[in-house]
């Protein structure tokens, strides 16, 4: 094993991005209308970071290459020698942000082959092993990426990256008081906008809706031009029932960036909340022909079986379970999630959701992992086991709408009626509005608590 020393590697390291020419800060900062976290659509409730973005006064110098044109270049430049560090590390980097611009899953696994390589060669490698964490995390490898970013840690103990990481890998394993200490930590070395996101994410699943979506409004006035915090303050005033604030926040990240599919289906669901079904419907259909992503086909179905069109809706849905078994070929065990809950939502297979969701539970212990373990069983009918997984849900004192609609229908089914009356309330609080499928069912619940 060759071991390169640290000054020697950040030199070459610095070499190598200076022959990217525009192409600085290449993970760093993201495209105007883009963001500095990975977009999946995996769950919708939180996605990675590809890197904390830099600290105030640096900024990308002028246009920066086109990232397979970059791939392309050291990709030749390694053909030539097989143990550049620094091409390695920089190829990795390249693979990561080229899988998060395309949705290019196999990519993922380019960039974790070239970091272990770069790490092979240079095991002390702070960035390489924070860029491959990255990696990990991006492939819901929770557990090593936190390994990794611990390991930097303990070198550097105030570096904001391996703090970024650690919460967000902590965060994900549903170690809400590890997340808290690194987010400490990170807070007292700057206040950046991706900074305050993660202050806002922890705020929200510990309850403080409204507190999350103040950290969330500095995002949106620090950085104006960044899609992703329209829509993550969108996404969090339309849980708390601020649904014309939701719609604008959305209209506002699809007018940075058109395509961003995200903001597309939350938009959607807001339209339909706000009484226009019509609207919702054609924002779906234009976006499913641009995109095709299963939730843009799912929520099609359910716009259909809430009109009556049932068999419409069975076709739409038998295309979103399709398009999931495609992507389950790649994303793996990553999809779990998504694919149980849309089962469990649905009625389809729900042996198959359960083992989906216990899956999902051994890859990262977060309440919306309990929550979706806690649905299958009550839709499997057994109420006992949806009750112990529904209460680590609410644990942390969520006010999530779907994990508080859940909460409620458990609550009622095991005959406990004073606590689901109180879940009723709370949906009532929030939004009782934030499902298609559920719609009604919701309005039910709530209707029940009149005398």
């Amino acid at each position: 094993m060759i071991k390169i020393d640290g000054r020697i590697l950040g030199a070459l390291t610095w070499l190598s991005c200076s022959l990217l020419s525009c192409w600085l800060a290449v993970a760093a900062v993201a495209q105007q209308s883009g963001d500095p976290y990975q977009l999946r659509f995996d769950d919708f409730q939180w996605t990675q970071p590809t890197e904390l973005t830099p600290l105030a006064g640096t900024r990308s110098l002028g246009n920066r290459m086109p990232t397979a044109k970059a791939i392309a270049m050291f990709e030749s430049r390694l053909q030539n020698d097989s143990q550049d560090v620094a091409a390695l590390m920089m190829l990795g980097e390249l693979y990561l942000v080229h899988a998060k611009e395309e949705d290019d899953l196999p990519a993922y696994d380019q960039s974790e082959q070239m970091l272990r390589r770069a790490l092979e060669l240079s095991p002390e490698s702070s960035s390489a092993q924070l860029h491959l964490a990255q990696t990990l995390l991006a492939k819901h490898r929770f557990a090593e990426a936190r390994k990794l970013a611990s390991s930097v840690l303990e070198r550097a103990s105030d570096s904001p990256f391996a703090l970024a990481t650690m919460f967000d890998a902590t965060l994900e394993l549903g170690d809400y008081a590890a997340a808290k200490l690194a987010l400490d930590k990170l807070l007292e070395l700057e206040r950046s906008a991706p900074v305050l996101a993660r202050e806002a994410r922890l705020a929200e699943l510990m309850g403080d809706t409204q507190r999350a979506i103040g950290l969330l409004q500095q995002c949106v006035d620090t950085e104006p031009e960044s899609a992703w915090y329209q829509w993550r303050l969108g996404g969090l005033q339309f849980n708390s029932g601020q649904t014309a604030a939701a719609i604008a926040a959305h209209q506002a990240a699809l007018q940075l960036d058109p395509g961003n599919g995200p903001s597309q289906v939350d938009l959607a669901v807001c339209y339909f909340s706000d009484g226009q079904p019509e609207l919702a419907k054609k924002l779906l259909s234009d976006a499913v022909s641009e995109h095709g992503e299963p939730p843009m086909m799912m929520l099609l179905g359910d716009l259909h079986m809430v009109s009556g069109e049932h068999q419409l809706a069975e076709e739409w849905y038998q295309r979103t379970e399709q398009a999931m078994r495609e992507e389950a070929k790649i994303a793996g065990d990553a999809h779990a999630r998504e694919v149980a809950l849309f089962l469990a939502d649905h009625d389809r297979d729900l042996p198959r959701a359960l083992e989906l969701a216990q899956r999902d539970l051994q890859i990262r212990q977060d309440i919306f992992a309990y929550d979706a373990l806690a649905w299958i069983h009550y839709k499997l009918g057994d109420v006992a086991a949806a009750s112990v997984a529904i209460s680590k849900a609410v644990a942390h004192g969520t006010r999530s709408p779907q994990i508080v609609y859940h909460a409620a229908l458990i609550a009622e089914a095991s005959g406990r009626r004073d606590e689901a009356k109180d879940f009723w309330n709370i949906l009532g609080e929030t939004n009782p509005k934030f499902s298609i499928l559920h719609s009604n069912t919701v309005k039910t619940g709530i209707a029940a608590l009149s005398p």
